[in-house]
């Protein structure tokens, strides 16, 4: 095995993005007057919790600072592991979030049908076999799979040149943001770039739970459940 060997491990495999034409980073998004109006709404909301406030809620601490959210008694601290629980897609007709079984059984059905190749069943399915990171120090770590049959030499060599930052337990991180705490709630940093009317919008978005207990993520693209 040659020392001068360059591996680029296909950071695709299993990447969590949203639709890359609404959440490309840098990219600005012109937006319909009814996009413009759900952004506006979404400004004002975001603006009332601007104050940063941190130590306690209801008179219960957290480690680091951090502030619990509420829901009825039960109390959520954020940092974790969260499995990918449904994501945004086509299953058959119908358009919605759906597990991985749902999408399973659908691509199995395009397979039958000639419609599809065994390879894009992996492909699509890669993104079940991720999971969500939220850190102590504020980061939010999306863990992808490494590829088959990369070696080790191959994986230090990929971390060496930049191309991935961080390896563990046959994952490796292919995307880190943040996230913050604000008058008991959570939110990430999208790192979209939103505009409307030529004024720029936060890229914030919240962590909120749903009635089955699961977070929004993804620019709303997914749902992601603690492991």
């Amino acid at each position: 095995m040659g020392t001068d060997r360059t591996v680029r491990i296909p950071l695709h495999a299993g990447r969590l993005q949203s639709n890359p034409r609404r959440t490309v980073q840098g990219e600005r998004r012109t937006l319909d007057n009814a996009g413009r109006s759900a952004l506006l709404l979404h400004r004002i909301h975001f603006n009332r919790h601007e104050k940063n406030r941190r130590g306690t809620h209801n008179g219960k601490v957290c480690p680091d600072g951090m502030t619990p959210s509420k829901k009825g008694e039960i109390y959520m601290e954020i940092v974790g592991k969260y499995r990918i629980a449904r994501i945004m897609t086509m299953v058959g007709t119908d358009f919605g979030f759906f597990t991985a079984d749902d999408v399973l059984a659908d691509l199995n059905k395009k397979l039958g049908a000639g419609e599809i190749e065994e390879d894009d069943i992996a492909e699509s399915m890669s993104m079940f076999n991720s999971f969500i990171e939220f850190t102590p120090d504020h980061k939010v770590k999306s863990w992808a799979k490494l590829p088959e049959g990369v070696s080790d030499e191959e994986i230090k060599a990929a971390v060496e040149a930049g191309q991935i930052s961080e390896v563990s337990d046959g994952y490796f991180v292919s995307d880190e943001k943040e996230w913050k705490e604000e008058d008991g709630k959570f939110y990430y940093n999208t790192n979209e770039v939103r505009e409307v009317f030529d004024e720029s919008l936060s890229s914030w978005d919240e962590l909120a739970e749903d009635e089955n207990g699961e977070i929004s993520f993804g620019s709303g693209m997914m749902r992601i459940a603690r492991i």
